[in-house]
């Protein structure tokens, strides 16, 4: 199995409590959506909060979004989730939006049919 590596964060929140500035984003996650420079796409998400040394918070919303598949940001939780086949997509006029009958979501750089950590029972696509 193949780990897309590329994210960063923005902040850099190195510990468990929130900096003494406190944004208004903690957790602004960016990166590749797969490892290739062939038409690269990209994504982001806002988590609620950064994996690092401690992780205790990440761990915390990581463990609540495995058990519900919704992302938790540091506004609240959301159900437009690529794990829920519901990802928000903004792209140029021309991205094709068809979609995958497997994954039941646009084909884009890095999605494959069905990955493992895809749930798409959840989504249904009206006929």
């Amino acid at each position: 199995r193949t780990v897309n590596t590329s994210g960063k964060y923005w902040l850099k929140v190195s510990g468990d409590s929130v900096p003494e500035d406190n944004p208004m984003l903690l957790a602004f996650l960016t990166g590749l959506t797969a490892h290739s420079d062939d038409n690269p796409n990209c994504f982001f998400q806002l988590e609620g909060w950064p994996a690092n040394a401690d992780l205790s918070r990440h761990k915390k919303d990581y463990d609540a979004n495995k058990d519900s598949d919704w992302n938790f940001s540091t506004f609240g939780a959301c159900v437009y989730s690529e794990k829920r086949e519901a990802p928000l997509f903004l792209c140029p006029n021309d991205f094709d939006l068809s979609l995958n009958s497997q994954s039941k979501m646009p084909v884009y750089q890095g999605a494959q049919p069905v990955q493992h950590w895809m749930n798409p029972e959840l989504m249904e696509i009206p006929s």
